[in-house]
């Protein structure tokens, strides 16, 4: 099992990649976390992440596109993944 979760929402009109993102947390195995990609910050995403059990980290590049890697709260195997990738995003950056 492949801890990451890609899903590239870039060139999606919304509502489909917030309906993309929900549908795969809906599905997100123990352990596994997603990386949600898409070229707009995901207002309408945050407060359903934090309603719905979920921690996560976001950010935004220059171009304005966004990764966001969203876990189950209290999955410390898929956090600890999260993180990995949060490190490699952000050396990355320009």
């Amino acid at each position: 099992m492949n801890p990451e979760v890609l899903i590239d929402a870039r060139n999606q009109e919304p509502p489909g990649p917030l309906y993309a993102a929900l549908d795969a947390l809906a599905v997100l195995e123990p352990g596994q976390y997603l990386h949600f990609r898409i070229h707009r910050e995901p207002l309408m995403l945050f407060p359903q992440l934090d309603g719905g059990g979920f921690d996560y980290y976001a950010v935004g590049e220059a171009d304005d596109n966004w990764h966001i890697l969203i876990w189950r709260r209290g999955d410390s195997v898929a956090a600890s993944g999260a993180r990995h990738c949060e490190r490699d995003i952000a050396g990355a950056a320009p």
